[in-house]
């Protein structure tokens, strides 16, 4: 009798997803055709085990760090005017920038 085939990787685990280059949890585990697939961070969709690897595999640099320098329009108190919103004046109070960044795609999105 053939012995069957463990998973690779169980519910717990730290995995890169090598498609992206993100770190997750596998949240979950089925089997389908006889292929173990992983569900990772609660999102939909499933991953096969070639796309995924223990983090502690992982080729990571120690201390490689990069340098962003972000450049804002506005400042805290500046007057603007908000296209859509006629002659209409605000003031900056706050914002949020947020920096996505992956193996082959980045982009920056700033909120006044």
């Amino acid at each position: 009798m053939a012995r069957k085939k463990q998973p690779k990787y169980n519910v717990g685990d730290i995995v890169v997803i090598t498609l992206y280059g993100t770190v997750g949890k596998i949240t979950n585990m089925k089997v389908l055709d006889g292929v173990y697939v992983y569900e990772v961070n609660n999102h939909d969709g499933f991953y096969v085990e070639q796309t995924l690897q223990h983090v502690t595999e992982q080729d990571m640099k120690k201390g490689d760090t990069e340098w962003i320098e972000l450049n804002y329009n506005f400042t805290f108190g500046d007057l603007v005017q908000v296209t859509g919103y006629d002659k209409d004046v605000f003031r900056i109070v706050g914002f949020r920038t947020e920096v996505w960044r992956y193996k082959n795609d980045a982009w920056e999105d700033t909120i006044y």
